[in-house]
């Protein structure tokens, strides 16, 4: 299931809420899963991270 967590560390990387396959128990996320990526996939997923970091630091540069 495709859930929003912080990752730390899935695919290389870290500090960024990302949707990546997931196992969701009652209690919430407990185990992200990791599967191959072509290389273009995997860039596109780089990219959305950074993406997403550079956007919040922008937000909170103009809230800070």
């Amino acid at each position: 299931l495709p859930v929003s967590t912080i990752q730390s560390g899935c695919y290389g990387i870290r500090d960024v809420a990302l949707s990546v396959p997931t196992i969701v128990g009652r209690c919430g996320a407990l185990d992200r899963m990791e599967f191959d990526l072509w290389p273009k996939e995997m860039q596109g997923l780089r990219n959305s991270g950074n993406t997403l970091r550079q956007t919040l630091q922008t937000v909170m540069q103009r809230v800070g």
